[in-house]
Formats: structure tokens, sequence, C-alpha cells
């Protein structure tokens, strides 16, 4: 089993397509449930409410880098 735990302001993408967001949409932990093993808040972008996802529907985003200008 993998372990991917996910910290307060990690930038996720959703594996899953749920009833409220798809398959590929990026967003940040807002909230790490200790109480629930492996269940998180995530604030997708444009979405203005938090959806409770489990780690198994999450993958981390590697954080961009601004290329010269």
């Amino acid at each position: 089993m993998e372990d991917t735990r996910f910290q307060l302001g990690d930038r996720v993408r959703s594996r899953t397509t749920t009833e409220y967001i798809k398959a590929g949409m990026v967003g940040t932990v807002q909230r790490v449930f200790l109480s629930v093993d492996d269940t998180y808040d995530v604030v997708f972008d444009r979405k203005h409410r938090p959806v409770v996802m489990r780690g198994h529907e999450l993958e981390r985003v590697e954080q961009e880098r601004d290329v010269g200008s």
C-alpha cells in the first residue's frame, strides 16, 4: 500500500470523478482530519467550498517554477 500523506497547503490533483469534482482538477489541502486516517478537506480551483477527499483519490502536484522573464 502506497503511503500518500498530504499536509496543509499541499497542491493536489483529483484522481477520481465525483458528484462535485472531475478527475484532474487541482486544489489545495485546507484541512487534515486527525480522527479519520488519510482524509482531507480540499478546496479545488474555481470551487468555493471544500470537498472531503480520501488520500487514494488524490495525487500530489509538483510546484510549478517561474521560468525566466
